[in-house]
């Protein structure tokens, strides 16, 4: 009898190690091969079926916030029935399953503090990996044609170690790319404790070639995402009190050296190129093709577009079709031509559109009552990663991608589970881990 435990227990926890394993590897393939995050995925469901527990549906039903983001799937799911474009709806709600999929097969798990920052520390790895792979990528192309520029069938030149041209390569968009870089440098700057990456040289290591990739990506929106969560999360560790006084130095250095070595970046030529195609827009009244002149024509259309139906929406995955059969009704064609075929470009806009201001709502109450469980609990990473997300959402349509979705709600569901109290290094957080561990 006593054997049959034991071998029991030999098992659960082999079980228990490959599943960790899975997770570890889902959110190292994130930034790196999404199709690989997608099939382990499918791979870690079917083991969470084949090891369901009662227990772990009964903690998913007591977390508010987890309910919510499943009843935006249901929403989603109906929204189809009524939309402009059904087998555009179908295809939405396959790619946005991760809503209710995650919370499902993560939702009622406890993860302890050393399990969170494994998953961190793979997707930090990861993400440092898909940089390296984009900058040797880079330094190819630079060797074989001789020429730090490409130019394309408009006859303008692009350099081939920023924006489009440095992340093509590994199929990411610079919008995604600056996510995972964003976060995992914001991760590593508000990781106290060093518990993220133990050697202090290796950490200012990730740290610097994190700002490098950041602004080598020039991704606008990435950028004013990362600078305005690092601030918010910093003033809230300043009044917290949580943090000593190098470390509020050490956070303004880093604000002021990148934002020192933005205008010296190409984000810095980006930014004036943006402002300017605005003025011009604006003063015009027609859109220039530049991506922040369009955005801002998108935002026009999409609020112009929604109060044709506020409430429930034009239905799931029928925003392009909303805004192509609207945008002539409000502008130019010449400005059409512009915006013909494209999202809201704003993931809140989005939502009003395709789903109605009720759903818009649900989400941003599901996004508020996470953050205030993050202050109350002094959850750091799940506050840095929802104000980093929130701000970006105001310029992408993120949650329109598989990759969006599963990013957001993978780190929602790991973050979300209230940590232990803050460890002052990294020894003391081994010392907690082998504690558990027996």
């Amino acid at each position: 009898m006593s054997s049959k435990i034991q071998f029991d227990t030999a098992f659960t926890k082999k079980w228990i190690y490959l599943e960790r394993m899975l997770l570890g590897n889902i959110l190292f393939s994130l930034p790196l091969i999404p199709k690989i995050t997608a099939v382990l995925i499918i791979i870690f469901t079917c083991l969470s079926l084949l090891r369901f527990r009662v227990a772990f549906f009964k903690r998913l039903l007591i977390s508010k916030e987890l309910l919510l983001y499943m009843l935006l799937y249901v929403l989603l799911t109906i929204g189809i029935f009524y939309s402009s474009n059904f087998n555009n709806g179908i295809s939405k709600i396959q790619t946005q399953v991760s809503f209710i999929l995650i919370p499902l097969i993560l939702g009622g798990r406890r993860f302890r503090l050393w399990e969170k920052v494994f998953y961190i520390r793979m997707f930090v790895w990861g993400t440092f990996l898909s940089v390296i792979i984009c900058l040797l990528n880079a330094t190819r192309r630079l060797y074989l044609s001789n020429s730090l520029y490409t130019v394309d069938a408009f006859g303008k030149r692009h350099n081939i170690f920023t924006y489009n041209e440095f992340s093509s390569f590994m199929d990411l968009h610079p919008s995604y790319f600056a996510l995972y870089v964003g976060l995992a440098l914001l991760l590593l700057l508000f990781d106290s404790a060093s518990l993220i990456c133990k050697p202090k040289l290796w950490k200012v290591g990730l740290t610097l070639g994190f700002m490098a990739a950041l602004l080598l990506i020039s991704s606008k929106g990435g950028l004013i995402s990362f600078l305005t969560a690092f601030t918010i999360v910093s003033v809230y560790k300043l009044i917290s009190a949580k943090s000593k006084k190098t470390n509020y130095l050490y956070m303004v250095l880093i604000f002021v050296v990148l934002a020192f070595t933005a205008q010296k970046s190409g984000f810095y030529n980006r930014a004036i190129k943006g402002l300017t195609s605005f003025s011009e827009s604006y003063e015009r009244g027609q859109a220039v093709y530049e991506s922040t002149s369009i955005r801002y024509y998108l935002w026009k259309l999409s609020l112009k577009t929604a109060k044709n139906s506020l409430l429930l929406g034009h239905g799931t995955g029928s925003v392009q079709n909303e805004l192509n059969d609207q945008c002539l009704q409000h502008y130019y064609f010449s400005t059409c031509e512009l915006l013909r075929n494209k999202n809201s470009h704003n993931q809140y806009l989005n939502f009003l559109v395709s789903n109605g201001l009720l759903f818009l709502l649900l989400f941003v109450l599901a996004i508020v009552i996470s953050i205030i469980k993050s202050i109350r609990t002094n959850n750091i990473f799940l506050l840095t990663f929802l104000t980093f997300i929130s701000v970006n959402l105001f310029f992408e349509s993120l949650l329109q991608r598989e990759r969006g979705v599963i990013y957001f709600m993978l780190f929602i569901v790991v973050f979300l589970k209230k940590s232990p109290p803050a460890l002052r290094s990294a020894k003391s957080f081994e010392n907690h881990k082998a504690k558990i561990a027996g």
